[in-house]
């Protein structure tokens, strides 16, 4: 484990240089609240593919597949192989970069992800018999006699990522990381995996976060690397600072007339052609005015969560 008194605080570039290895297993933690989507582009960036992506649910981290990095897909749900959802969907289908469909119902990947993190081979659920996911997923699931009823269980293999990547409000400069609203399997996905990196919308110091410990999702002795990105959840909300933009992501990214313009020009313009977050928000900023962001930004008011110094901000 890495010390509790060492800096963690990088920049998103080499956090993902450092510690994202074409070839591994790579859990994106957030379920539609706080994904992780500054991170995605860095990852698409920096070129990194042949990854094994465990995602419960996807948004912009279908990006990655779309753009052909994902050699098999460990999900719970997922659009990117609908062709309604329009053109990261077919173009991924028509380029062949679609992965190896790996499925889980959301119980079982989370149940799968807590063996990882508790370090037994497996753990055992009722819930999994009888569907359908039990004949498809033979790599994970598998038919067990509990030993003390003799009863017919279900298996659920252990996942161990190689890496996770979560998006937090504030973690610390040591890796105390602080998320709250819906969680998720963030818990499990990060405790499971070897490797974890932080991201936040704020680094603050490490006696605001001693002062809420129930909200450190996980200790910086497991932390590798902490990121300060603002907007980094971004066009997906962050709960008590930015709602859903996610209808402008959609305009922009898949048009109605499922066509690659609109596309090709997201990734040519706000992924591939910017440097880092800040300067894709400021392109962002400029299309669609400041007026467009102010209403997204979240009134902070819940004085118990968020402390009375954060209200008069």
């Amino acid at each position: 484990m890495e010390g509790r008194t060492e800096d963690k605080v990088c920049t998103l570039r080499e956090a993902i240089a450092q510690y994202v290895r074409s070839g591994e297993s790579l859990y994106l933690a957030g379920m539609a609240h706080g994904e992780v989507s500054a991170a995605v582009h860095e990852i698409l960036r920096q070129e990194i593919t042949d990854l094994t992506l465990i995602k419960p649910v996807s948004e912009v981290p279908s990006l990655l597949v779309s753009e052909g990095r994902v050699k098999a897909l460990i999900h719970a749900y997922t659009t990117v192989l609908y062709d309604r959802r329009g053109y990261s969907a077919k173009r991924a289908r028509e380029r062949g970069y679609l992965p190896r469909l790996i499925e889980f119902s959301h119980f079982g990947l989370n149940l799968a992800l807590q063996a990882g993190a508790i370090g037994v081979p497996y753990l055992p659920a009722i819930s999994q018999l009888g569907s359908d996911i039990m004949t498809y997923n033979t790599q994970y699931l598998a038919e067990a006699q509990d030993p003390f009823t003799g009863r017919k269980v279900a298996a659920v293999r252990a996942i161990t990522p190689d890496v996770g990547i979560i998006y937090v409000q504030k973690a610390d400069k040591f890796g105390n990381a602080q998320k709250w609203g819906t969680l998720g399997m963030d818990s499990a996905g990060l405790h499971a995996s070897d490797r974890v990196i932080v991201t936040a919308e704020e680094v603050v110091e490490m006696e605001e976060t001693r002062q809420y410990p129930e909200r450190t999702l996980i200790p910086g002795a497991l932390v590798s690397a902490v990121v300060e990105e603002p907007w980094g959840a971004y066009p997906r909300h962050l709960y008590g600072y930015y709602a859903d933009d996610i209808r402008t992501y959609i305009d922009q990214i898949d048009t109605e007339e499922d066509t690659e313009e609109g596309y090709e020009e997201y990734m040519r313009e706000l992924v591939y052609g910017v440097e880092c977050r800040a300067e894709m928000m400021e392109k962002m900023r400029q299309r669609y005015r400041d007026e467009h962001f102010k209403n997204y930004r979240c009134l902070r008011s819940n004085s118990r969560l968020l402390g009375s110094e954060e209200l008069s901000r």
